[in-house]
């Protein structure tokens, strides 16, 4: 469809609220499962292994084919890692997955680009506070001046007044078209698109610390540092994060050797218009873009990237880490960090710190939880809008532990 640029900005007043309905549809669906944990305490506390409770979880959903396979990570209380597989990396020919085993990690790649500049700003080569005014072309007009004043820490807390992603006709087709192929709902946004959108936008009249979760946000910050630097993203990731936590398996370009470690990805609650473990394509995003999604990772890299931010790693960024803890606000859901969400359960009077990130035929979740100093990484070759292990994973073995603080038990090793 062409529509001529004097009623562009007509046909995206028309189309906004349905295109702010159908983001709600597709961005306020995902969800933690928690289930009540004491039945799996009293387990553990008989003498239980950490794997059987990872069975229970698990298992159930390869068997009712909702996943093709998953591979879990556990760090236990005593910083001990395992590594459990299930199912298939590709499910025609049966291969079986690994710890080892590449998958898309969606938008959990913002936490790396948040550590990211923690990293670099720790080292002084760029700093929490530069804003982006001198990175941006100096031929751009802003609607709103303000939008060159914005900071790398704002961008990274998600508190630079930047939406999710552009309420714009074009994302509206571009996630109509996702339903019906799975082909990249953010293919449209190419750096020319976002630069000419942060042109016409304007910040809230009434601009404060509330954060706002952004897409556009973090994937802006990780384009910035690559200006600001003049390396491309993957080279920033290796030199200040991936190398010194020994994350070898963690990529952004796809080699060949990679690619044969890649898992499949398949279709699963979205896209809605196409049958569930239907294989689906990679996507590939633009520069301004891929900061919002665009790592590939394994479970056992992950699980050493969240033993740096439980100070378990022996490296620097065992310190420079826990800056990513501190909560900015929350946005009527979750509580937000740099990097990082935070959910309060209540009944049990725990903090656990993650993100879930779906993208393609893929889902990520990676959590801890600070007081016990335990961790999970799951990782399923499905677009799944629930996740179903983690948090009741890390609950399962944070109550057993609060048990084990007044008896002599320990969780049994698989």
């Amino acid at each position: 469809m062409t529509i001529i640029k004097t009623s562009r900005s007509l046909v995206d007043a028309l189309f906004m609220p349905f295109l702010l309905l159908t983001t709600v549809m597709m961005s306020g669906c995902s969800s933690r499962q928690v289930l009540d944990p004491e039945d799996s305490v009293v387990r553990l506390s008989n003498g239980a292994s950490l794997k059987s409770e990872v069975d229970r979880l698990v298992i159930p959903l390869i068997d009712s084919e909702e996943n093709i396979g998953a591979v879990v990570a556990v760090l236990d209380q005593n910083q001990q890692s395992s590594v459990f597989a299930y199912g298939h990396k590709d499910k025609d020919k049966k291969t079986k997955l690994s710890g080892d085993t590449l998958f898309g990690i969606g938008s959990t790649t913002k936490s790396l680009v948040v550590s990211l500049l923690l990293a670099m700003d720790d080292q002084g080569v760029v700093s929490l506070d530069d804003t982006i005014a001198d990175l941006l072309p100096a031929e751009l007009t802003f609607a709103d001046p303000r939008i060159r004043d914005i900071t790398f820490g704002q961008l990274a807390s998600h508190t630079s007044g930047l939406p999710r992603e552009p309420v714009k006709f074009e994302s509206l087709a571009a996630l109509w078209h996702y339903f019906f192929t799975g082909d990249n709902l953010y293919s449209h946004l190419t750096d020319e698109a976002v630069y000419t959108y942060l042109q016409e936008f304007e910040l809230p009249s009434d601009l404060d610390d509330a954060p706002t979760y952004s897409n556009i946000g973090v994937g802006l910050l990780a384009h910035f540092l690559t200006l600001k630097t003049g390396q491309d993203l993957e080279t920033l990731l290796n030199t200040y994060i991936l190398q010194e936590l020994d994350m070898q398996n963690t990529v952004i370009k796809l080699t060949p050797e990679a690619t044969m470690r890649l898992a499949t990805g398949y279709s699963g609650d979205q896209p809605w218009f196409i049958e569930r473990n239907t294989p689906l394509d990679n996507w590939i995003f633009s520069s301004v873009m891929l900061g919002t999604g665009g790592v590939y990772s394994t479970a056992e890299d992950l699980i050493k990237y969240l033993k740096a931010h439980l100070r378990q790693s022996g490296t620097k960024l065992d310190t420079i880490l826990q800056q990513s803890r501190t909560i900015m606000g929350e946005d009527g859901r979750h509580f937000l960090t740099m990097g990082w969400y935070v959910d309060y359960l209540p009944d049990y009077d725990r903090h656990f710190y993650y993100y879930h990130g779906m993208i393609s035929g893929f889902n990520c979740y990676i959590g801890f939880e600070p007081e016990t100093e335990i961790a999970v990484v799951v990782l399923r070759n499905n677009f799944n809008w629930q996740d179903k292990v983690g948090h009741n994973l890390l609950l399962r073995m944070s109550e057993f532990l609060r048990l084990e603080q007044s008896q002599d038990v320990n969780i049994s090793s698989p």
